[in-house]
């Protein structure tokens, strides 16, 4: 951040000063603690100015115990029309979904229809809302956004199970763990009841849902490959030459399924094309039970 660009603005909740730097805020002084908020433009800086090292941003607060996550949200943004409010809106009223969640409650104004699902003091709640509408934006089409707000442990939990899968993976493993829009049937039990189409759609879509895909993933490609071949491949080819190449294939794709660092996850998908969602979530699905 260099100093020409950093601000020196008041704090907030009790702290006295706040460098600003494009959305992002140290707040300082008054209070024992620092506390670091990041907007979504503070997010799209940090990806910009900071190479998008998410990880190792997540790495350092999970290492080290004296971070404390107060709250973190975590949205996927429907932009080609699978969530339809006014249906949501009248699933939600008829009671078509199922959910472990008690609370539940709709709210209509001028910002237009907005659902919850989870109580406001709740760790885990969910909300769906048009952010077009909310910013004044209705030029933009449609922009309906999923929202999980999760708190303390809640908020940790969820950046561990980051270490484990993809954001996508683990957004979708949450809200399946919560809720279910379904299709009323004669079935006594509701959660025989079947998926609705948008439904099953939303959770397609956002399975694929990444933390940060930088411009131009064939950069992200052309490093890798700089990596495995101009820094390890001399290393790697004398491997191979002693132990063999199936081998030494064999422990590169042990090391990457213990490492399941997202950015890689997600490099395969961009050039793979591994999009099948499997029925079992296997290593992390018992985690959810915390949840």
């Amino acid at each position: 951040m260099k100093a020409s660009n950093r601000l020196k603005v008041k704090g907030a909740r009790g702290y006295s000063q706040r460098l600003y730097f494009e959305g992002v805020s140290i707040h300082h002084g008054g209070r024992e603690e620092i506390w670091l908020e990041m907007s979504g433009q503070g997010c799209r800086a940090f990806e910009s100015y900071g190479n998008g090292a998410w990880d190792s941003l997540f790495e350092e607060i999970l290492s080290d115990k004296q971070y404390h996550i107060t709250r973190l949200d975590v949205a996927f943004d429907d932009r080609s029309g699978i969530l339809d409010l006014a249906t949501i809106f009248q699933d939600v009223d008829m009671g078509n979904f199922v959910s472990k969640f008690e609370y539940w409650e709709i709210c209509k104004s001028s910002k237009g229809i907005t659902i919850y699902h989870g109580s406001p003091t709740s760790d885990v709640r969910f909300r769906i809302y048009d952010k077009a509408q909310e910013r004044g934006r209705e030029d933009e089409g449609h922009w309906v956004r999923f929202e999980i707000q999760m708190r303390d442990k809640k908020a940790e939990h969820f950046l561990n199970l980051m270490t484990l899968r993809s954001i996508g993976e683990v957004f979708i493993s949450v809200v399946n763990n919560y809720l279910r829009y379904i299709v009323p049937s004669n079935d006594s039990n509701k959660c025989r009841w079947k998926n609705t189409e948008y439904w099953d759609s939303f959770i397609a879509e956002a399975w694929k849902m990444s933390l940060y895909v930088s411009p131009g993933v064939e950069y992200n490609l052309e490093k890798l490959e700089r990596f495995a071949i101009t820094q390890a491949g001399a290393a790697a080819a004398a491997y191979i030459e002693i132990k063999g190449v199936d081998e030494y294939v064999d422990k590169c794709r042990q090391k990457l399924s213990a490492a399941a660092t997202p950015k890689y996850r997600e490099m395969i998908r961009q050039h793979v094309g591994k999009e099948k969602i499997p029925k079992k979530m296997a290593p992390i699905e018992e985690k959810f039970e915390t949840f």
